[in-house]
């Protein structure tokens, strides 16, 4: 049996930060996603209107494990939720509007039997998210 002295209260390391030498801040409008089945990559970028076309300017890439992205994503939506509580709605321009989910072929709910269940949550969630306004084509 282990020793209570062997036993790490996790909750002190994670409570304590320090900040590397060569720390940086940066500023992104984009996030790009790539997924894997080991974890998932973020790559932010910034719109560069000066360009012809338009283009969007990678700047840096953070690779994150999925148990990172689902706190991640949990820790997010609260943030979220406390600013619109304290500041009102914020207001998705229609312009970059995530598009609706499209249902799933026949095919690919016989393919996979999850796919209705997925296509269901993700119309879902986008509705809690931005209500069921149509994107600008």
């Amino acid at each position: 049996m282990a020793d209570d002295k062997d036993t790490k209260d996790t909750s002190q390391a994670l409570s304590s930060y320090q900040r590397v030498e060569d720390f940086y801040t940066d500023y992104a409008n984009n996030i790009y996603l790539e997924s894997s089945v080991w974890d998932l990559k973020l790559i932010f970028g910034q719109l560069d209107q000066s360009t012809n076309p338009v283009t969007t300017e990678q700047r840096a890439a953070l690779t994150i494990p999925w148990i990172q992205a689902k706190i991640f994503s949990y820790l997010l939506s609260i943030h979220l939720l406390a600013y619109e509580m304290a500041n009102g709605k914020i207001v998705v321009p229609e312009a970059v509007m995530p598009p609706i989910p499209e249902p799933p072929t026949e095919e690919a709910s016989k393919a996979d039997p999850n796919m209705q269940k997925f296509y269901d949550q993700m119309a879902k969630l986008r509705e809690q998210f931005f209500g069921t306004k149509k994107p600008v084509a």
